[in-house]
């Protein structure tokens, strides 16, 4: 793949006159800004190639560091606070009902409740994994009765309670492992061992079934919540695509030259999190917004503005230049579009080729972002 990305960029810098036997220097034809462009992409491609298997063994000798610590985790607040409220007081409820009914089997649907509840309100679309969720616990508490009033009345000891749950926990690992049924199979195995409680002596059959039906009873309720309550799929994308927009932000922001010195570990930091919120914005499927490709192309510009800007080796126009072209992205989410008009010349007459490449790549990403910067604000809203 390299070998052939590599040709294709050759043929694009090669000069296209009509004497083959007079070749002249790329940079002496005029080439048009898309060649250009197409030629510096394929140009990248193949320099992350390189880098990319240069050296194999040192890189994988050093990437266990502990530059991977600094990255703190991204914590969705709101997500957490009313993911917290639900499943707090629905546990509560079922919790005070149980107690005022005396209904013997009242703390396992409790928890059944409240396990079920985080789980599925710490999905960005749990409505769509509420059917699978109850089909896994329907299956893990059908296998778990089998257990309790076949095999557990004829376990005699510990080891044998280990063997005796082994086949299980082996159909579940299978189940847990296969693509079309990793989901409920997560269910499968929780359930399972939650409703068999394996090691514990032998009971009637009503008491297995009751406590059987506990669990049934709530995943049913948490999963049919989720469906007839869907989750606002609209809110959460807007959520993240304000993530996004920060993310950038902060990238842009920091252009003072005495915050240049500590700027590429906060811009590597800083662009991990943005494929975080990328990927999570993904994970929205239909109702992500459109242009999340386009994000990550505008943090890398906006990384390779801010290197040159910090450049002394370059001439001070050329810096002046990545400067006003880091100002005018401070605009990028109220206008867009009008941000790239004003970059496309700009990257058009820069002799830089470098300069021209950041920014050119700056102004294609507005243009096919422009959505994704818009999305959720008060202008779309």
């Amino acid at each position: 793949l390299a070998a052939r990305l590599r040709t294709i960029a050759g043929r694009l810098s090669a000069p296209a006159t009509a004497e083959p036997s007079a070749p002249a220097s790329s940079d002496d034809v005029p080439r048009s800004p898309d060649q250009r462009r197409i030629q510096t992409a394929l140009d990248q491609i193949v320099t992350a190639e390189r880098a990319l298997f240069a050296e194999p063994g040192r890189a994988d000798a050093i990437s266990f560091g502990r530059k991977a610590r600094y990255l703190a985790p991204y914590r969705d607040w709101i997500l957490a606070r009313d993911t917290g409220l639900a499943a707090g007081s629905a546990t509560f409820v079922a919790g005070a009902l149980g107690w005022a009914t005396g209904f013997p089997a009242a703390e396992l649907t409790a928890l059944g409740i409240c396990i079920f509840s985080m789980v599925l309100g710490s999905m960005p679309a749990p409505q769509k994994i509420a059917p699978l969720l109850f089909g896994g616990v329907v299956a893990g508490v059908l296998v778990a009765i089998v257990y309790r009033l076949a095999i557990q009345p004829a376990v005699p000891s510990v080891p044998a309670v280990v063997l005796s749950v082994l086949p299980f926990m082996l159909l579940g690992a299978l189940l847990r492992a296969s693509p079309k049924t990793a989901i409920p199979g997560l269910d499968f195995n929780m359930c399972f061992l939650l409703a068999s409680q394996a090691g514990l002596p032998a009971a009637d059959a009503a008491t297995v079934l009751v406590d059987s039906l506990a669990l049934v009873v709530a995943a049913g309720l948490t999963s049919g919540g989720h469906l007839l309550m869907p989750r606002q799929s609209q809110k959460h994308a807007a959520d993240a695509a304000r993530a996004i927009r920060q993310d950038i932000a902060a990238l842009v922001e920091r252009v003072a030259p005495g915050a240049r010195q500590d700027w590429n570990p906060h811009a590597s930091r800083r662009m991990l999190r943005l494929l975080l919120h990328l990927r999570r914005a993904g994970d929205l499927g239909t109702a992500a917004p459109h242009g999340l490709l386009a994000a990550l192309n505008l943090g890398h510009a906006v990384m390779d503005l801010h290197v040159l800007a910090g450049d002394e080796t370059r001439s001070p126009a050329m810096r002046a230049r990545a400067e006003s072209a880091l100002t005018a992205l401070g605009r990028f989410a109220d206008d867009p579009e009008g941000v790239a008009a004003w970059l496309g010349p700009l990257a058009e007459d820069t002799p830089d080729r470098a300069l021209a490449r950041a920014t050119g790549a700056a102004a294609d990403a507005l243009r096919a972002g422009a959505t994704l910067f818009r999305f959720g604000t008060r202008a779309t809203a």
